[in-house]
């Protein structure tokens, strides 16, 4: 594993894999020096779009409680990050997560969703997001997500969610929907899911239109 091993604990839960948890994301910044770009030429991969360095440290790296990362043959494939709600809720948000196209499909996307949101005891897992894969995988960890197309969000929930986005314009605290969330459309194309259901409910509530959008959701599912 190399230098891998100086920025955290590793293990090998996945066969044929390696998981790095990186204890403390900002400063792994300085102890591999190629770290930034590696993860940038993973989540440029893997959305089809170019994601600069300066985008990963700051979602990925800096202030972050954890980063994830999933490497093969001493290579990085995939990696996941999250921060502590702490200041808000018992909580955690998922601020990123990517992996290489040619590893999509195997489960990685869940297990790294798992490890990430599942790694301590918290009442509720938080992401923003535009595709209804990451929507689905959300609900897969939680006993009920919202928003949702057969549940109102109760208040209690809507106060977090606005905590969470912290008054950020656009933001809709009836159904978590955030107007121009993004500067452009995260994807190369859009990642429809296999449940008509949230393919609709994604399509209508974030207004996409010739498969694009800026609109994104705030997810929030209860922890199991």
């Amino acid at each position: 594993m190399g230098k891998w091993r100086n920025l955290g604990s590793v293990s090998t839960e996945l066969d044929g894999f390696e998981l790095v948890t990186i204890w403390d994301p900002e400063d792994a910044i300085g102890t591999r020096t190629n770290l930034v770009t590696e993860l940038s030429y993973v989540a440029s991969e893997g959305f089809g779009k170019e994601k600069g360095g300066t985008e990963i440290k700051e979602h990925i790296l800096t202030g972050q409680t954890r980063a994830f990362v999933l490497t093969k043959n001493k290579t990085a494939i995939a990696f996941a990050a999250v921060k502590n709600l702490t200041d808000i809720c018992n909580g955690v948000y998922l601020t990123g997560i990517a992996m290489l196209p040619e590893f999509q499909g195997l489960g990685i996307g869940s297990f790294l969703m798992k490890k990430a949101l599942v790694a301590e005891t918290y009442d509720l897992m938080a992401l923003h997001t535009q595709s209804p894969i990451m929507y689905l995988g959300l609900l897969k960890l939680s006993t009920r997500v919202y928003p949702s197309w057969e549940h109102k969000i109760p208040k209690s929930i809507r106060k977090i969610g606005e905590a969470i986005v912290a008054g950020k314009e656009g933001f809709n605290k009836m159904t978590f929907v955030r107007i121009g969330q993004y500067k452009q459309f995260l994807y190369a194309k859009f990642p429809w899911s296999n449940n008509r259901l949230a393919n609709e409910f994604f399509r209508k509530q974030l207004l996409i239109e010739n498969g694009e959008t800026t609109n994104g959701f705030l997810v929030i599912g209860m922890q199991k």
